[in-house]
């Protein structure tokens, strides 16, 4: 994965300073730091064994593992997807929902909006 992001931020640096090559030399009023980050995973108190308690949980996942699971599992597993959505089509047989799960807008939501509407499908589901 970082080989893929590395080659596409290479491309898009290089067509820019094509594109504009008077800004290539432009100086920054402040310098750029490059840092590495470096992803510490600690087991929490929680766990799943239904659609219900999986609800009950997701309740009070703070945003670090809402943003683990939902967010850095897209790169992480390579397969375009989420841990909630794969847990509910693997475990669950509950390909439906992984689906609609898996369609949440990522780009157009925060975390509390993306998560409110994980609870509302599961609230759905849950009704069925």
């Amino acid at each position: 994965v970082n080989n893929v992001l590395g080659a596409d931020l290479r491309r898009i640096v290089s067509e820019y300073a094509e594109t504009y090559p008077g800004e290539v030399q432009q100086q920054a009023f402040e310098p750029f730091y490059f840092s590495q980050a470096v992803e510490v995973t600690v087991p929490l108190a929680l766990d799943a064994r239904t659609l219900g308690g999986f609800r009950a949980s997701l309740e009070r996942l703070g945003h670090s593992s809402f943003y683990h699971h939902f967010i850095a599992s897209r790169l992480r597993l390579q397969l375009r997807t989420n841990d909630f959505s794969h847990w509910f089509s693997s475990a669950l047989g509950m390909d439906a929902l992984a689906e609609r799960t898996n369609r949440i807008d990522i780009y157009t939501n925060t975390l509390d909006t993306a998560k409110r509407e994980l609870i509302d499908l599961l609230d759905a589901e849950i009704r069925q």
